[in-house]
């Protein structure tokens, strides 16, 4: 079932025209720098400031994971940068829409029609939404982004909160009530399969702490289908404190069987402390797959009072072994940038991150397009505020 204008979508990434004109927010741009070579040439189109990604608080990010070998790919090491360009966001009841439109986790880019799919579970039957994104980059930065249409997707389980889009076209959603990934085979056309989540996992997930992201990734062994619950299950630890991250769940399917190949935890950082001391809240809020078979996450925090922020890591699919007997491997992360770092000052509740096209300017990298649920604007969130950043690899 659809809704809405069917609107052609506008073209997603391009250089502005010499009028300027542009809906969005504009700003300046700071970046995460990829190495010492580049550092001149990376800050000179943009006169904010330098952010350098650390590791362990010293030094320039150089991602060399090592670790267990990898499953599927060679260990990498080149480095990551990101680079803030422009934010927005879409009002609650954005034009050309039936209803309010808000709520919105888990994002996707669908390369074939230039626009973007984000779940949203709102209301029942919980939906796609398509939406068409604009970024100007000249005179100065502007992100615009349209609703399109909606999506009903039925399904028995409920809260979705992740999408990934498969090669074949084929849409791979996550929900949390109960830990459940689903594969639509034809997108909104074609019935869906619902993969076999191991039964600890549906057993001990914590209340909408369930499947927060899926990736689809692409490895030499074959594709795989990543997806991890938003925080510890019950009979692995507690949830973040101040003092140490949770041990997430990552379940790793055969992209074509689907069968379950491995298990994984994937530790957060502590929650951040708060006003007077008071704790706050860490949780892994998604997970997208790099053409080359690393996985960016997003970990998203909450301190009081009601100040949110961003970090994204980035993993290659390496662990460390753990001492105890029978105890998952930890998946080894690199962290990049927080939101805040990149310059963005006010930051939602940011849930959804995926890559999009390449940026047709000078400087290059690909889009990697951020969204935030606004909760219905239930913690004082008015609209779906997105976040446009550069990616260099």
């Amino acid at each position: 079932m659809t809704h809405g204008a069917g609107a052609t979508p506008s073209p997603i990434v391009e250089r502005a025209r010499s009028d300027g004109d542009g809906d969005g927010d504009a700003h300046e741009t700071r970046s995460v720098q990829k190495d010492a070579e580049a550092e001149e040439s990376a800050t000179k189109p943009r006169s904010g400031r330098a952010v350098r990604a650390v590791a362990c608080g010293s030094a320039l990010l150089a991602m060399s994971l090592g670790g267990c070998a990898a499953h599927g790919e060679a260990v990498r090491a080149e480095p990551i940068a990101l680079e803030l360009l422009a934010w927005t966001t879409l009002p609650p009841e954005p034009e050309d829409a039936p209803g309010r439109v808000g709520e919105l986790s888990g994002l996707a880019y669908r390369e074939e029609s230039g626009t973007w799919l984000a779940v949203s579970d709102g209301a029942l039957p919980e939906k796609v939404v398509e939406l068409a994104v604009e970024l100007r980059l000249e005179p100065v930065p502007a992100l615009r982004v349209r609703f399109v249409r909606a999506i009903g997707m039925e399904h028995p389980a409920q809260d979705a909160e992740a999408i990934a889009i498969a090669p074949d076209g084929s849409w791979i959603i996550g929900y949390e009530m109960p830990p459940t990934v689903a594969r639509f085979a034809h997108g909104e056309h074609g019935g869906f399969m619902t993969l076999p989540t191991p039964q600890e996992i549906v057993w001990h997930a914590r209340e909408n702490r369930g499947f927060e992201s899926v990736a689809w990734r692409e490895t030499k062994d074959g594709p795989e289908i990543w997806a991890a619950t938003e925080s510890a299950l019950t009979i692995d630890g507690d949830e973040a404190t101040r003092e140490r991250g949770a041990l997430c769940r990552v379940v790793v399917f055969d992209g074509r069987t689907h069968e379950v190949l491995r298990q994984y935890f994937y530790k957060t950082e502590p929650s951040p402390r708060g006003l007077l001391g008071l704790g706050g809240f860490n949780s892994l809020a998604e997970m997208h797959a790099l053409p080359d078979g690393r996985i960016l996450t997003l970990e998203r925090s909450l301190a009081a009072p009601r100040l949110y922020d961003a970090t994204i890591f980035l993993i290659d699919g390496s662990s460390d072994a753990q001492k105890e007997d029978g105890a998952l491997p930890v998946l080894r992360k690199r962290r990049i940038a927080s939101l805040r770092e990149l310059g963005l000052t006010n930051v939602g509740n940011f849930e959804g991150m995926a890559l999009g096209p390449t940026i047709d300017d000078d400087r290059g990298g690909r889009l990697l397009l951020l969204v935030a649920d606004d909760n219905a604007g239930r913690d004082g969130q008015v609209g779906s505020q997105f976040a446009a950043l550069r990616i260099l690899e």
